[in-house]
């Protein structure tokens, strides 16, 4: 390996991250990225696939996982397949609750794209799926065994314009401040209809004014709910 190619691996693994949520976080992103189309995209992709798979709790217990049958020259076809698959597996559990294992053929016979050979125990700690089998069924083991370990803070953002999923801390019911924000001024506007109605004629009025260079400058409200404010101005003779 090149000092180069260590560097990208290296890279790759920050990207990843070895925390469960750092995890997921970069596995939920992974699904959100357009489909990789170049070659340096997918080479991206397989190095980051590589330390998800790598960096895991179960690679103590399976260190045929460390490779995942990703370094061969040529896997830009495992890439896109295990790409496609996380993608319609986070739909899913979006959906219905259920992240659905893609499927495949292997030597002519319909299985998932998962193969679970047993558990591992640590002591203190939770069990780990332990996979072997093909490159997209090991590195789908290794997704199970993510989902094991965070969902019980799985949750879905309440934000119906939203509904990302996201690992919560205490009580938190929306991914982001930004999200908590969005209901609470559409919750706002729906209660104090009127309210909003003169604030966002002030503020027309004001770029109107602004745009005109006239301080005074009335506009008149349209609509058979509004009414008229009067001039501040008095005309002059």
């Amino acid at each position: 390996m090149t000092v180069e190619s260590e560097g990208a691996v290296l890279q790759a693994a920050q990207r990843v991250g070895s925390r469960p949520d750092e995890q997921f976080a970069w596995l939920y992103t992974f699904t959100a990225r357009d489909r990789p189309m170049t070659e340096q995209q997918i080479e991206e992709i397989r190095l980051e696939m590589l330390a998800f798979v790598g960096m895991g709790p179960w690679t103590g217990h399976a260190p045929e996982h460390s490779l995942v049958g990703l370094d061969s020259p040529d896997a830009s076809e495992t890439v896109l397949a295990i790409y496609e698959g996380v993608r319609a597996g986070f739909d899913g559990l979006k959906r219905t609750n259920v992240f659905t294992l893609p499927r495949r053929i292997i030597d002519g016979v319909e299985r998932r794209a998962a193969a679970i050979d047993g558990v591992a125990w640590r002591e203190g700690s939770s069990m780990v799926p332990v996979s072997n089998g093909t490159p997209d069924q090991r590195f789908f083991g290794a997704v199970v065994a993510l989902l094991v370990d965070i969902g019980p803070r799985l949750r879905t953002c309440d934000n119906p314009k939203c509904e990302r999923l996201f690992l919560t801390e205490g009580r938190t019911r929306y991914c982001r401040k930004a999200c908590s924000q969005q209901v609470r001024t559409e919750k706002y506007r729906a209660s104090h209809p009127t309210e909003v109605s003169d604030w966002r004629h002030a503020e027309y009025e004001r770029r109107q004014r602004k745009k005109h260079r006239n301080p005074r400058l009335q506009v008149t409200r349209r609509g058979p709910a509004t009414k008229l404010r009067p001039s501040k101005a008095r005309k002059r003779s």
